[in-house]
């Protein structure tokens, strides 16, 4: 058994002897979607007999944007295994606007949603192999702290109801991501590449907001919840030295 134990020892000293190690910086070029559905909620508090109103609006924006990163990665024959930081900036901020009618046709709403990100600020681990020279497929594994704002804007009718409400809410989240990429040398030494990647970011816990506007009379109560899922596609020129 100890002779065993000492076989494997040997073979990881050799193996470890054979991997080759590198830092990396590199900058990005990246695009973000994010894909996720409003609940909207109205209830009349003032006249607390009458039921809530339901209103669901789905939101598709998206946006471009820049990162950096930097790393440290190994290689043996046609393997490679790395872990990276990074940090990512997109301008995802655009708005929808639409309208939606209470359950009495009493009252018609006009509503203004944005949904935008502030920075991802991620840690991953990257798998690799060279399928060729001038071609290495890999995938990723990470987590990263973001930082999202979800603004949402309520306004009657003018002529009608001329009360309006904004409900604002600025959390940091953690989410897991997933990606595929290839990674294209540029130069004979290797020492320039080119990279382009998909990732897929999970949703992270909903995103609510809730408020009332206190007119007296029916002092209408609103909330809102979303849980958008999102996309970024990536091109990084790398340095490694």
């Amino acid at each position: 058994m100890r002779k065993t134990w000492l076989c494997v020892l040997m073979l990881l000293t050799a193996n470890a002897h054979a991997w080759q190690g590198q830092a990396l910086v590199g900058a990005s070029g990246d695009y973000a979607r994010y894909d996720g559905q409003y609940d909207i909620g109205l209830f009349y508090s003032g006249i607390p007999l009458l039921p809530q109103t339901n209103f669901q609006d789905r939101q598709r924006n998206h946006g471009f944007g820049g990162g950096v990163l930097a790393g440290y990665q190994v290689t043996h024959n046609q393997w490679l295994l790395g872990l990276e930081v990074a940090a990512d900036w997109y301008d995802t901020n655009q708005e929808r606007v639409s309208t939606f009618t209470d359950d009495f046709s009493a009252l018609v709403w006009n509503t203004s949603l944005q949904y935008r990100n502030k920075g991802f600020y991620a840690m991953s681990a990257r798998a690799g192999y060279a399928m060729a020279p001038f071609f290495l497929s890999y995938v990723r594994l990470g987590v990263e702290a973001t930082h999202h704002e979800m603004i949402a804007r309520f306004q009657g009718a003018p002529t009608v109801y001329p009360s309006g409400l904004t409900l604002k809410e600025d959390p940091w989240q953690n989410h897991v991501f997933v990606g595929v990429g290839a990674e294209f040398p540029l130069t004979t030494s290797c020492d320039l590449s080119l990279r382009m990647e998909y990732n897929y970011h999970f949703p992270s816990y909903t995103l609510r907001g809730s408020g009332r506007i206190n007119d007296g009379g029916i002092n209408p109560l609103f909330s809102v919840e979303a849980k958008p899922s999102i996309d970024t596609g990536k091109v990084s020129l790398v340095w490694n030295f």
